[in-house]
């Protein structure tokens, strides 16, 4: 993970949207935290699967999977 600030930020973009594909970097305003550029590349199938730990499951588990995925 790199910390950078805002400032660091506004004169590089492309630096750190390109570093962020391969890391998370986070940037910091006024000395905290703001954002993290994070690399959001993931297929549609991985999206689903990361977040499925977040719900409460009231069905079956790859049912729900393709359900979500049959939205995207």
């Amino acid at each position: 993970m790199t910390v950078i600030t805002m400032t660091e930020l506004k004169n590089d973009l492309n630096k750190y949207t390109s570093l962020a594909k391969t890391e998370d970097v986070v940037v910091t305003r006024n000395g905290k935290p703001f954002i993290m550029l994070v690399n959001y590349g993931w297929d549609r199938q991985t999206i689903v699967d990361e977040l499925a730990g977040c719900i409460h499951l009231d069905k079956p588990y790859e049912e729900i999977r393709y359900e979500q995925v049959a939205r995207l």
